[in-house]
Order: C-alpha cells, then sequence, then structure tokens
C-alpha cells in the first residue's frame, strides 16, 4: 500500500467532506423537488411542475455524481500511478478488511447506487431507454442515502482523527447525519 502522511490525508479530507455533504444536501434538495412537484401536480400548475422537474433533475444528478464517487472511494483499490484518493489510505490492512466486510454486507444498495449513477446519469448510455429506466423504474430511492450514510460513518468510526478535517471529525459525532441535513436545509 502507498503510504501517505495524516497532514497530506487530512488536507483531502476536506474534499471527501464535501463528497458526503453534497451527497446529503443534494437528495435532501431531491425529495423537497419531489414534493414541489406533487404539489403542483395537484394543482395542474404545469409552469410549477416543470420546474420542480428541473430542479428535482439536477439534485439527483449531483446526487449520483457524488455518491458514484464515494463509491470509488470506498470500493476501489489504490492504483499505482494514478492519483485517485481511497479508503486504504486512510485505514490499516486490518481496519479496511472489517470497513470491507461492512461494504459487502450492504453489496446491493452499493450495486443499486452505482450501476444507476454509472448507466443512467453520468454516462450518456442507451442503457438510459431500457425499460429498467423508465417509468416507475427511473426514480431514484432517495431513502438509500440512510444507508449510504451508515457506510460512511463505519469508515469514519475506523480513521484515526489525525487524518480528518474538522468538519468530519463533528460529523462522526452525529448520530444520523441524514436527519441534520434535513433540519439545516428543509426545517431550519
Amino acid at each position: 500500500m502507498i503510504q501517505v502522511c495524516s497532514k497530506k490525508l487530512k488536507e483531502v479530507s476536506e474534499h471527501l467532506f464535501y463528497e458526503i455533504d453534497m451527497l446529503n444536501i443534494s437528495a435532501v434538495k431531491a425529495n423537497n423537488a419531489v414534493r414541489k412537484k406533487t404539489i403542483a401536480i395537484d394543482k395542474s400548475d404545469k409552469e410549477k411542475m416543470w420546474k420542480a422537474q428541473v430542479e428535482l433533475n439536477l439534485a439527483l444528478d449531483s446526487f449520483a455524481i457524488h455518491a458514484r464517487n464515494l463509491i470509488e472511494f470506498f470500493k476501489f483499490k489504490i492504483i499505482k500511478g494514478k492519483n485517485y484518493v481511497r479508503a486504504e489510505h486512510y485505514l490499516s490492512k486490518e481496519d479496511m478488511v472489517e470497513f470491507r466486510e461492512n461494504i459487502q454486507e450492504n453489496s446491493a444498495l452499493v450495486k443499486y447506487i452505482y450501476s444507476k449513477a454509472t448507466r443512467q446519469v453520468v454516462h450518456l448510455t442507451f442503457d438510459r431507454i431500457e425499460p429498467e429506466f423508465k417509468g416507475d423504474n427511473k426514480a431514484w430511492d432517495l431513502k438509500t442515502v440512510d444507508d449510504f450514510n451508515k457506510i460512511i460513518k463505519s469508515f469514519l468510526e475506523l480513521v484515526s482523527e489525525e487524518k480528518l478535517c474538522p468538519d468530519l471529525i463533528k460529523l462522526k459525532e452525529i448520530e444520523k447525519p441524514s436527519r441534520s441535513y434535513i433540519k439545516q436545509y428543509i426545517e431550519g
């Protein structure tokens, strides 16, 4: 494994926090857009419905991109000569084994999000016109963010705080991160 000093990991962890932050904010914004769209449909207001759909699409695109980035961070291995930051940089071999077991327990969730992000959002593919991505199947299950946050939390619990930026240290202490985002971006 390629060794990276704690100072550098702490600095780059600010970007890891950004990915986590945007994942949660975009999930909240998407859920909010769904509510707006439902209200517009009830009132037969086509303009508000269109605006809500655009807002929803923007939030879903953001969710997909940040979820995919985090999955690659957590699951992909370090490749010599490449500049990607990976979970392996932060964890000992023993902790990485424990963390990979946690990801394996959530493999259906990770596969669902990664596949949907890769095939439906991040790349222009023929998959977008397949039945599995049309109609009700096109919708994203945004409740997955709660389970995704459990993976994030399990990773953070294994990382030494000397390798984490202050925002990630705070995030370690929050029991349910997605609830915190809802309070911040919807209620408050």
